[in-house]
């Protein structure tokens, strides 16, 4: 025994008390005592000033028919309130043996009862004999049993038994097998029904009741009789548990929860899991009026939680300790948290128990084991009027004291004023020098409750603008808190604390003062001001004294007041957005940025905090924003806004208030360079085809017209390459062989050229090939044709090679005759060979003497019956330059011919234009990007037969191929050629240039010489006729040069050349 000092954690002023029994006559050959671990105080009871401990094996020892061994029969000790005396008396066997037989010689019937094994906590009758009911589990062989003790009776038939061999039916006799272990646990309680022949019902837990679904436990609510005929035993409700080895019936408590005035049974499961282990579980009856249920399941279960804490094992109805009317109950789970164990607390209720408090073995000392074994029943053991008990701990062997505080109810008001709060605070009491808008917040407390101490100090916190400050994401505060003495410049306040006496309460005031009248105030100003304090009772403990604790109301309390915002009541405003955007579309590699520009127009109430959000799409980027200045518009401030998921948006303020029929306008200008519409590593085919703009127009207060508070706009993205393609072809002129059984090797160099402004991307140039010459045959074969791709070496399911990226948008095409004029092909397909300068080139041919290798749509091959080999060049491996024949320089100069003869020279051209597409060839060459201003170049090599050629009636072949880029443009990119096609030449001259004669009709000459002797003739008659032929006399020549000066001229005309030559003349 102990004696309590309230001010010591751990008491030391303890005593052993010596439960001792008298009975002098024992076998002497027996060893040991009857007291001998015999569990003195496993269960206790106190009722009216009387302590009942009981020792559940407690021997006699005496043993019956000449065993050897003694039996643990049980005893019990009645202790006065004082602790000063204690009486006991013997469970004698005469007195069971003349009630009760063993079934068979083999069978022990009352010798092992184990009585006080449980022990009741209340008074089974109400009279002065102090009736307890006594659990006896061991009764027959463990079926069980239990007595009705009277500890205050004086002569020996003070105790009742009954075991199944009491009850009324048979049935429930033969229920009742070995090892059920009837009496485990036990109590009284009143039912709807009770009568005088049953005023109360004796609840028996049997944890080991077995059933067809196994040892699932079971509880036995009986009313137990006792009359000159007999003893008998009525079972008014059994329940049984809902898994096997759960312990059902472990433990039982049987009070009123629920305020109804009929008591409630709760029956422990401590080894009942669901998914955890021996968590346990204690399900709930409550007391019905009808008379055909008496007791109803509840639907709502406790469920521990914790793995092996066996929830359940003890439990107790403590009394109401929190003073609602509502009787609480503790429920222990002794070997959770590593074998330390706790205690739950529930209060109950109208409805159902609530879970209020958890106490942990750990928070009281770490020497604590098994806490929670047993709960006693509720006592005050420190006079406040509040119930108090008492929880074991055997492995540690600890009793602790658990203490019922004092409960308060503590009452706040929190007053603002003036609850709608001007924006001059010049005639309010808490006006500062600038008079910036403010309040008054006066907080008020009070408190009562049962035998509560006549003042408490209260602590307490008090925060300003909370609507702002905890909302997602949080604002800053409004305000700061002030006194009149002081400015604690914030907008909280912690551990402020106030002396409150009981019944009259105690106030305290504070200011509230708005920091910066600005737009980011005006922006706000339809919101509340929010005042919340939070509170409790102050933690400094006082010696020896239970604090008192607060109720379960809320400690939280809060006010708020509005600023006047100038409209009647809540603004209505109205706004109205325009948008325009420049340019609508964007050109990679031309445009640099867009602008958006946006008109805000309110045609309704005054708008506070106005916003305008531009989302924009992940391909641009916000550069700045700019307003007119030869225009009235209201200022904004806009800034780019980077979320939680990298998305962006650019948020524009109004610094003032836009009041009725004011507009702000402004522009936003964002950046859209190739980087941002091309994401690195992107496929040019893949980037985003728009840049989308949506505008919206918000406020604080609610729009009257929303339709129109929102934009959408639209830039297209597109891609403009204009390319240029030109050729040469090396060499240029090739004379064929005296055998005429070469192959003459040209090779045909195209030049691609992207002059901008943006870059192509998976480009493609056909190349047409002549394949049949003009005398029929073959310049190429098909069936060595070697296709030189740039792709991943994957075949489709035709076994052909397929491209890395789809055949689309531009390309270029190049055309190579084949046959000849004659009809012979010039070349074999094996001998086209395309040579790049560059990786991102690839190419293949696509037809052949009219046959499509691949589909017209650009798809992959559906069918080939030539195997295709790859072969891949670089610029490295070109052939060389074809040798020029030694006959050439013969060639050349029989080549200088007169006029006449160069103008009967004849040249025939084999191209893509002169032969049909049936003797032509068609090679695709891919490029997969060209950057602007960037130049890839490629060569063909051309292998034309000499055989395939004739020179009959032509003194020279012009051979041509034709490179084509196929425009054919999506809605991504625009392929402007600057030349759409390009031929490139290469001459062939047979070994020597001859003129060869024709056969002339004989007549014609005949005919030529008769006629141009006619001629003759005639011309000569006319000359005669004319006088030509005849000679005039000499005198009349000498006349004539008499009359005509002849001799006086030449004469003069001798003279000079006489003087300046020195020369005589000379007569002729």
């Amino acid at each position: 025994m102990c004696q309590l000092d309230f001010t010591q954690s751990v008491q030391n002023k303890c005593e052993p008390m010596n439960l001792r029994t008298n009975d002098k006559i024992r076998w002497p050959d027996l060893p040991g005592h009857e007291e001998d671990n015999e569990l003195l105080g496993a269960s206790m009871s106190f009722i009216d000033d009387t302590i009942v401990t009981c020792a559940p094996l407690w021997k006699n020892m005496i043993p019956l028919r000449n065993a050897k061994f003694v039996h643990a029969i049980g005893r019990c000790f009645n202790v006065d309130r004082n602790l000063k005396s204690n009486t006991t008396k013997q469970f004698k066997n005469s007195v069971f043996s003349a009630q009760y037989t063993a079934e068979n010689s083999n069978e022990l019937s009352f010798e092992v009862a184990q009585i006080g094994f449980s022990i009741s906590n209340k008074k089974y009758e109400e009279d002065p004999k102090l009736h307890i009911l006594l659990g006896a589990p061991g009764f027959f062989e463990n079926k069980g049993g239990f007595l009705q003790y009277s500890a205050t009776e004086t002569t020996e038939q003070f105790f009742d038994s009954f075991t199944h061999k009491e009850f009324e039916s048979d049935t429930q006799k033969q229920g009742i097998k070995q090892g059920s272990f009837m009496g485990y646990s036990i109590t009284s309680g009143k039912l709807s029904d009770s009568d005088i022949d049953c005023p109360s019902v004796i609840v028996l837990g049997t944890p080991h009741f077995s059933s067809k679904d196994g040892i699932v436990g079971a509880v036995l609510v009986v009313c137990a009789e006792i009359r000159m005929t007999g003893k008998r035993l009525y079972v008014k409700k059994q329940f049984s548990g809902k898994q096997s080895g759960s312990g059902f019936g472990s433990s039982v408590a049987f009070d009123d929860i629920n305020g109804d005035g009929l008591d409630d049974l709760l029956v422990g499961a401590p080894l009942q899991y669901n998914n955890v282990l021996d968590s346990g579980v204690v399900h709930i009856y409550y007391g019905d009026k009808n008379e055909n249920v008496l007791l109803r399941i509840s639907r709502k279960e406790l469920q521990g939680h914790s793995e092996w804490g066996r929830f359940g094992t003890a439990l107790q109805c403590i009394g109401d300790i929190n003073k609602d009317g509502y009787n609480d109950v503790a429920i222990s789970s002794p070997y959770e948290d590593n074998g330390k164990g706790s205690v739950y607390i529930y209060h109950g209720g109208p409805t159902e128990l609530t879970f209020t408090q958890k106490i942990q073995a750990k928070d009281i000392s770490a020497d604590l084991f098994s806490f929670g074994w047993y709960i006693s029943a509720a006592y005050d053991i420190d006079k406040n009027n509040y119930s108090d008990f008492l929880v074991g701990s055997y492995k540690s062997d600890i009793v602790t004291v658990l203490r019922t505080r004092p409960i308060i109810k503590l009452n706040n008001t929190v007053e603002i004023s003036p609850s709608v709060i001007p924006l001059n605070s010049s005639e309010l009491k808490c006006k500062d020098e600038q008079y910036r808008p403010c309040v008054t917040v006066k907080l008020c407390f009070s408190y009562s409750g049962f035998n509560v101490p006549p003042a408490i100090m209260v602590a307490y916190n008090i925060s300003a603008d909370t609507s702002r400050t905890t909302s997602v994401p949080s604002k800053p505060s409004r305000v700061h808190l002030s006194s009149n003495n002081e400015d604690f410049g914030s907008d909280n306040l912690v551990g402020k604390t106030i002396r409150v006496g009981k019944g009259s309460g105690s106030c305290v005031e504070y200011f509230a003062i708005v920091q910066a009248v600005d737009r980011k105030f005006f922006a706000s100003l339809e919101e509340k001001l929010e005042i919340e304090t939070t509170y409790g009772l102050s933690e400094t403990p006082i010696i020896g004294e239970v604090q008192p604790i607060l109720d379960n109301v809320p400690s939280r309390n809060s006010n708020s007041a509005n600023f006047s915002t100038g409209c009647n009541g809540t603004c209505n405003p109205d706004l109205h957005i325009e948008a325009t955007l420049d340019p609508i579309e964007i050109v990679v590699g031309v445009t640099s940025e867009v602008v958006l520009t946006v008109k805000v127009t309110n045609t309704g109430d005054q708008s506070h905090g106005t916003q305008i959000n531009i989302d924009i799409s992940n391909n641009t980027r916000y550069i700045g924003f700019s307003q007119p200045t030869n225009k009235i518009t209201e200022p904004v401030d806009c800034r780019n806004i980077v979320e939680e998921n990298n998305d962006t948006h650019v948020q524009c303020d109004l610094r003032n208030t836009l009041f009725q029929q004011q507009h702000s306008t402004f522009s936003v200008r964002f950046s859209v360079s190739r980087y941002l519409l091309i994401k690195e590593n992107q496929n040019l085919g893949n980037f985003e085809q728009n840049i989308i703009f949506i505008t919206m127009a918000e406020t604080t207060s609610p729009d009257m017209d929303m339709s129109d508070n929102l934009r959408k706009l639209i830039a297209s993205v597109k891609l403009h390459a204009h390319v240029e393609l030109t050729g040469i072809s090396k060499p240029d002129q090739l004379t064929i062989s005296e055998r005429k059984n070469n192959v003459l090797k040209f090779i045909h160099t195209y030049e691609i050229k992207n002059r901008g402004p943006s870059p192509l991307y998976n480009g493609f140039i056909e190349i047409c090939l002549p394949v049949i010459s003009d005398i029929g045959k073959n310049m190429m074969a098909r069936g060595t044709i070697q296709i030189q791709e740039k792709y991943d070496g994957k075949r489709d399911n035709t076994g052909n090679s397929r491209s890395l990226n789809p055949l689309y948008n531009g390309s270029i095409n190049i055309c190579l005759p084949v046959i000849s004029d004659i009809g012979k092909n010039m070349m074999a397909r094996g001998t086209i060979q395309v040579f790049e300068n560059s990786p991102r080139i690839s190419w293949r041919v696509i037809r052949f003497l009219g046959e499509m290798m691949y589909k017209p749509e650009r798809q992959l091959p559906t069918t080939s019956t030539t195997p295709q080999t790859q072969t891949f060049f670089s610029t490295s491996t070109l052939p060389a330059r074809h040798t020029v024949n030694p006959s050439r320089k013969r060639r050349e100069t029989s080549l200088r011919q007169t006029k006449e003869q160069q103008s009967k020279r004849t040249i025939k051209e084999i191209s893509c234009r002169t032969v049909d597409p049936s003797k032509r060839a068609i090679i695709e060459i891919k490029i997969d990007l060209l950057e602007k201003d960037e130049t890839d170049t490629f060569a063909v090599l051309v292998n034309i037969s000499e055989d395939s050629l004739s020179f009959t009636k032509v003194s020279a072949i012009v051979y041509k191929s034709k490179g084509t880029v196929q425009s054919k443009n999506d809605n991504r990119q625009l392929i402007v050629a600057v030349n759409t096609s390009y031929e490139v030449p290469s001459e062939i001259f047979p070994r020597e240039v001859r003129l060869e004669s024709e056969r002339v009709n004989i007549w014609i000459i005949v005919g030529g010489c008769v006629g141009g002797l006619l001629l003759l003739i005639l011309v000569g008659i006319c000359l005669w006729k004319c006088g030509f032929f005849k000679r005039k006399k000499k005198d009349h020549i000498q006349k004539w040069k008499r009359q005509s000066g002849y001799y006086a001229k030449r004469q003069s005309v001798r003279a000079g050349s006489t003087k300046s030559s020195n020369y005589k003349p000379v007569d002729w």
